[in-house]
Formats: structure tokens, C-alpha cells, sequence
């Protein structure tokens, strides 16, 4: 996770050289997640594409990396509102620490249902059905203790690397919450510019060059 960080960081750099943004209500980590979802898309990139793509450094890897964000830029590929309003509301949602204890079960529902990787889970697991999903969580994880996940999650004391390795495997681990999940919801919640990690984006990182990103990853 710390080298995924490292590397979007490199990506975010290249990004800004550009001089360029699709959306600039957008904060710029979603809008480089909507960069890499596109060129999933564009691209039509296998896993197989994403495991075996080579290693750029240095210049190499900062034109390959333009070269792709100009054409995002050109494409017809829009930033729809709706994602505009998805980062709003888990902005506000989630905003402290005290908002999250006073949510009930309907607004957290309501925030999950905004993670990809929790929907992904959901289809794999319960066929689709994110309605009986949300059941099977329920009575797995206790209301209170899913709030006291995500109240430690975003606004911990600890660094938030050490916080978001408490909720994947420690004491705050949630049954059926795994580790994308865990990374997304702290990617479009948290108030420090740290990046949405799921499948998706390693594998559009390690496609561009930025090395060995592909782990094998639980929602």
C-alpha cells in the first residue's frame, strides 16, 4: 500500500504537468481515479495486459503517462454529475467523527452503496442482490461496532496506514468488509488528498509502468 501511494504520487505529478483537468469541481484523486477507469475502457486491458505490462522509468514513464492523459483530455469520456454529487455526500457524510456516530443503519447503507468494491462483493457473493448483502453484513457486524470502523478509519490517531492495516486484518476488521473496500471508502472519504485504491486502479497503474501493483486483494 505505502508503494501504491509512492507511485500515485509520481502519477499525480505527471498528472498536474499537463496543465490539464476534465473537471475541475472534482478533487484531483477522483479525477485521476475517472483518468484510470477510462483507460480500463479505452484500452480493453485484461488482467493478462495488466501482469505481464513493463516497467517505465523516468522519462519514459512520464511521456508514456502524458501521452495517455492527453488523449483522455480529447476523448469524449465525460465526468458525469453523479460523481460529482458521490464525492460531495461521502465528503460531508463522513466529515467527522461525531457525524459518524449519529448515523443510522439507512446512511451507511447508503455510503456503501457507493463503493465499487463492496458492490463487486456483493455480486460475487450474494448474486447481485446488495439488498440481502446488506442483511448478511448486518448481522455479522453490530451497527455499533461499523461505525466505531469507520470513526477509526478516517479520524484515528494512529498514521492511516497503520489505521487502515487495523481494519483489514486487526482489531477493527469488519466481516464481509475486506481490503479494497477498506482503501476505497478511506479514498473518497478521507480529507488528505489519499488516493481511492481498488483492483481496478493497480491494475490501470501497472498497464502505465509504475511497477508491481496487482495483489491479490479481498472487497
Amino acid at each position: 500500500y505505502k508503494f501504491f501511494i509512492e507511485q500515485f504520487a509520481i502519477l499525480t505529478d505527471i498528472y498536474k504537468s499537463t496543465g490539464k483537468r476534465k473537471d475541475k469541481d472534482l478533487p484531483l484523486r477522483i479525477e485521476i481515479d475517472q483518468f484510470l477507469s477510462w483507460l480500463i475502457e479505452k484500452e480493453k486491458l485484461s488482467k493478462k495486459d495488466c501482469e505481464y505490462a513493463p516497467v517505465r522509468k523516468g522519462d519514459d514513464l512520464r511521456q508514456f503517462v502524458a501521452n495517455k492523459i492527453e488523449k483522455f483530455m480529447e476523448s469524449d469520456f465525460e465526468i458525469y454529475l453523479s460523481l460529482r454529487r458521490t464525492s460531495s455526500f461521502m465528503y460531508y457524510t463522513l466529515k467527522s467523527a461525531e457525524a459518524i456516530q449519529r448515523m443510522r443503519r439507512e446512511k451507511i447503507e447508503k455510503v456503501f452503496r457507493h463503493i465499487n468494491a463492496f458492490r463487486e462483493y456483493c455480486k460475487r457473493s450474494r448474486g447481485g442482490d446488495i439488498d440481502k448483502c446488506f442483511d448478511v453484513f448486518f448481522r455479522r457486524n453490530d451497527i455499533v461496532r461499523v461505525r466505531e470502523t469507520m470513526e477509526y478509519l478516517l479520524f484515528g490517531e494512529e498514521n492511516f496506514v497503520e489505521r487502515i492495516a487495523d481494519c483489514i486484518d486487526g482489531r477493527y476488521e469488519l466481516s464481509g468488509f475486506g481490503e479494497n473496500s477498506i482503501t476505497e471508502l478511506y479514498g473518497w472519504a478521507n480529507q488528505n488528498e489519499i488516493p481511492i485504491c481498488n483492483g481496478r486502479v493497480l491494475k490501470s497503474m501497472q498497464w502505465l509502468g509504475f511497477g508491481n501493483l496487482i495483489m491479490k486483494h479481498n472487497a
